[in-house]
């Protein structure tokens, strides 16, 4: 089953996209961030910090496993490579090692993504997405947090180019129609 994972950080534009590319026949998988019980507590301990991101993780695997058998190809506004970036950046050594663990074990229980799109917009641009739409849970990130966040996913997006990892389509200034155009061609590709 083809899978399209949407890169980026909070704010980047990645559910908006996502909604976008859903009629090109996609099925569209929303992560649910209200859903993980330690999302509201981002910036405390770091056992939560560990428990929002493993629930993440676990939300994102079950979301996908359950769709998988559908007669249409998946595009999510979330990306399990992201889950790992992000832990890895918000996480302190100790955390991150059983996080890995946590991750290694479980990432095998699906297919990898068929392609990746990356939303990479700037920290200013993201931060005022933030504040624009509102989000109880996304008051207290900072701008430092979200470069440091964007600064993952950046390293993300060039380490799987230099690993030839599957396509890759930078969004960019691009307009939507050329993303979509690339999209339906990687999507006739894999059936």
């Amino acid at each position: 089953m083809a899978r399209i994972e949407i890169i980026g950080v909070p704010g980047a534009g990645k559910s908006t996209l996502a909604r976008q590319l859903a009629h090109l026949g996609l099925a569209l998988l929303h992560e649910d961030y209200r859903a993980n019980p330690f999302w509201p507590s981002h910036l405390r301990a770091e056992v939560a910090k560990l428990g929002m991101e493993l629930t993440f993780l676990l939300q994102h695997l079950d979301q996908i496993k359950a769709t998988t058998e559908g007669p249409l190809p998946l595009i999510c506004d979330y990306s399990l490579l992201t889950d790992k970036a992000f832990a890895m950046a918000r996480l302190n050594d100790d955390m991150a090692g059983l996080y890995l663990r946590v991750y290694d074990h479980l990432i095998n229980s699906v297919e990898p993504a068929t392609a990746y799109v990356a939303v990479l917009p700037t920290t200013a641009d993201v931060h005022r997405q933030m504040r624009q739409r509102a989000r109880p849970e996304e008051r207290d990130f900072t701008e430092l947090e979200i470069a440091k966040l964007g600064l993952a996913v950046t390293s993300l997006v060039s380490d799987l180019e230099k690993r030839g990892s599957g396509p890759i389509i930078r969004t960019g200034e691009r307009e939507p129609q050329a993303i979509e155009a690339e999209l339906r061609l990687i999507l006739k590709a894999t059936r």
